[in-house]
């Protein structure tokens, strides 16, 4: 408890979520990005960002002291299900089921839009430039986000949808 004090309360969410993560045997350094920014790496491969660690924390900070309070009541609330709902998610994105994903990730966020506009659709419309960017280019670019960032309500496929983009799923 120490560790956590005179923490913002998302600061505390966060460690105590990685710490649940790697109770449960996840490693944060054999995540998604993690290998494929190396794997990019070993083959000479440019890497960027769509945004700065500040641009984003932002969001994070700029929420009122309430609902910090309240996003860190609902993470520890979540904890009890997280090896169970881990494995939801986990299901539904490799069965590539954008329907299912859509509804297990955004039920915390609907309790708390407030939250959700920051984190995810402000995110989405700040990046949405540069995906196009991209589009339009001859080269080929992999974009790697969030799951949640492609799904639902301003998901960055609906978003890009919306600009006339034809979206193809893969298998």
């Amino acid at each position: 408890m120490a560790a956590f004090e005179g923490q913002a309360p998302w600061v505390v969410g966060i460690e105590i979520t990685e710490v649940a993560y790697t109770h449960q045997g996840f490693d944060p350094e054999q995540g998604v990005e993690e290998q494929l920014v190396r794997r990019a790496q070993s083959d000479g491969k440019p890497t960027a960002g769509l945004e700065t660690l500040p641009e984003q924390l932002g969001g994070l900070i700029a929420l009122s002291r309430e609902d910090q309070v309240r996003m860190l009541d609902e993470t520890i609330d979540e904890l009890k299900d997280l090896k169970s709902e881990t494995h939801e998610v986990t299901d539904a994105w490799r069965h590539g089921d954008a329907t299912r994903l859509a509804a297990l990730l955004s039920t915390e966020y609907n309790s708390m839009p407030s939250l959700y506009k920051p984190l995810v659709t402000d995110r989405n419309q700040h990046w949405l430039p540069e995906l196009e960017q991209l589009l339009k280019s001859n080269d080929n670019a992999l974009v790697v986000v969030g799951a949640l960032h492609l799904v639902g309500p301003g998901g960055l496929l609906e978003l890009l949808r919306k600009k006339g983009y034809r979206i193809t799923q893969l298998d």
